[in-house]
């Protein structure tokens, strides 16, 4: 792909790195609608520009372009969703004094006009702000335009100041066009899950719907998933043939899934050394079903072992102890639901775990454990266990969420990503397969 102007016709954009990054992240089909024409303004009234209120010039042109492009991905046997929208231009605008002041009008008009045409009012959309060393004394008036729009319509902002060029202080370089394309990935996922900028970097979710390898027998079992970055979290269960489930919540019981959960989950912090802590924030989402039944199964066994269930942030299920439960659709799983599961382990003797501060008893159903919660792991000595250490993975078994210190900012994210789910939802057509259970 390529700029689209006859004098940029062998080089590329940051298309082609957010196309990568975005195939990699969500390994489905990705289209890319580009239509670009270089040196071309945004303020003027009549001629050549990108004011939506000029009939018949490059507006126009760009609304057609995604209209034919959508068309012609339907005809391909698609059925499509517009993720985002990328913005790159001012540069030209920046030249003229008399326009500089008038660039946020028609650029919001642009911005609503296309979240108009592909029938989405929150469609996340990313700007690039322009160098000052193109045009120094008009460039602050176009970014300050971008940056009041920016406010005004929640779209997120990408800085080339620092990026390399090709030597004319104006055109990005290949490497930063690929650096360009891979930071408008990251603005719009973040758009697209209502984040705050700046996420925490071990932030994941994990959509088990989205396999790398999956059998149907009675045993399943969960190859790969993909964090937010792309990145295999892996997982292995040991079971009996006989019982179709992620795991089972026995202390002694999770074998082969302890070493996966090491690697994946827990990272760096595991072996928490003894009196330490970990600080995790969890979701699992889209949770599928055999026979209408979920395959989500516990067996308690110890004396200690606990399990807490809850559906879209509200508490469903609490038990612990020898208890053995199964779990229908009927009961605390719903297809196209978030749903946050904590199993584990907790022993005196061993790790133990607080929510929000307070101590979870292996039988208690009194503690919620709502969006924003706290959930800390902590390791007790352990004189039987030679090096006074435990394997957190190994005591508290997570089938997925968000890793990373508890802040508001995290609160926030749970919330948005849950209304992201819902949004989502709300442009998928009824016939569409994802329906009932939109990926995110």
């Amino acid at each position: 792909m390529n700029a689209g102007w006859p004098q940029a016709a062998v080089d590329f954009g940051p298309e082609m790195q957010l196309a990568y990054e975005t195939r990699q992240r969500f390994n489905r089909p990705v289209f890319i609608i580009k239509h670009a024409v270089g040196g071309t303004r945004l303020t003027p009234t009549s001629g050549n520009t990108w004011n939506p209120d000029v009939r018949g010039s490059y507006y126009d042109a760009l609304i057609s372009e995604i209209n034919s492009g959508l068309a012609a991905i339907r005809a391909a046997g698609y059925i499509s969703v517009v993720r985002g929208f990328l913005w790159g231009q001012g540069e030209t605008d920046a030249q003229f004094a008399a326009t500089q002041a008038s660039y946020e009008a028609p650029l919001t008009k642009l911005f609503n006009g296309v979240r108009t045409t592909v029938g989405d009012p929150a469609l996340p959309i990313v700007d690039m702000l322009i160098r000052t060393e193109t045009y120094t004394t008009g460039v602050p008036a176009i970014n300050n335009a971008k940056a009041a729009v920016s406010t005004s319509l929640g779209t997120r902002l990408i800085k080339t100041e620092a990026m390399e060029d090709k030597g004319d202080d104006l055109h990005l370089s290949g490497r930063a066009q690929l650096a360009f394309g891979r930071h408008t990935f990251e603005r719009a996922l973040d758009l697209s899950y209502n984040m705050p900028a700046g996420l925490p970097p071990r932030f994941f979710e994990l959509d088990f719907t989205r396999q790398d390898a999956y059998t149907t027998s009675a045993l399943h079992t969960v190859s790969s998933v993909q964090d937010r970055s792309g990145n295999a979290r892996h997982f292995t269960q040991a079971t009996a043939a006989d019982r179709p489930l992620f795991f089972d919540g026995a202390y002694n019981s999770f074998g082969a899934l302890r070493g996966t959960l090491n690697k994946s989950l827990v990272g760096a912090l595991n072996p928490v050394a003894a009196g330490g802590a970990v600080t995790l924030y969890m979701v699992i989402t889209n949770v599928v079903t055999d026979a209408g039944n979920p395959r989500i199964y516990f067996s308690g066994g110890n004396t200690s072992s606990f399990m807490f269930i809850y559906r879209n942030g509200s508490k469903l299920l609490s038990f612990g102890n020898s208890t053995t439960s199964v779990f229908t659709a009927s009961q605390a799983l719903s297809i196209g639901d978030t749903h946050i599961i904590v199993v584990g382990y907790g022993g005196a003797a061993g790790s133990y775990m607080l929510i929000n501060g307070v101590q979870v008893a292996s039988s208690s159903t009194a503690i919620a454990f709502n969006t924003g919660v706290a959930m800390q792991i902590f390791n007790s000595p352990n004189a039987s266990n030679g090096a006074n250490t435990r394997n957190a993975a190994a005591d508290v078994g997570m089938l997925g969420g968000f890793a990373s210190q508890l802040t508001l900012a995290n609160a926030q994210i749970l919330t948005g990503f849950l209304a992201h789910r819902t949004r989502l939802q709300s442009l998928l057509p009824a016939d569409h397969p994802y329906a009932l259970n939109p990926p995110v």
